[in-house]
């Protein structure tokens, strides 16, 4: 999960609200749970571009100057 989290720069939209939902079911746990769920959500709102661009907008495809250049 920590490769796909911080190693790739496009990600499914599915991917992004899973670890919505696992943040804040990991911030309800007080107090550790509390620092590191809201760190992941922060990190998440912070990055959501990554998450929630389309495939085609991350690598060019389907724009014909592109793939003819």
């Amino acid at each position: 999960m920590a490769v796909a989290l911080f190693g790739k720069k496009y990600r499914a939209p599915w991917f992004f609200w899973f670890l919505i939902g696992y943040g804040v079911l990991w911030a309800v746990n007080y107090p550790e749970g509390t620092v590191f769920g809201c760190a992941l959500i922060i990190y998440l709102i912070w990055k959501k571009d990554e998450f929630l661009a389309r495939n085609s907008e991350q690598d060019g495809a389907g724009n014909a100057a592109t793939l003819h250049a």
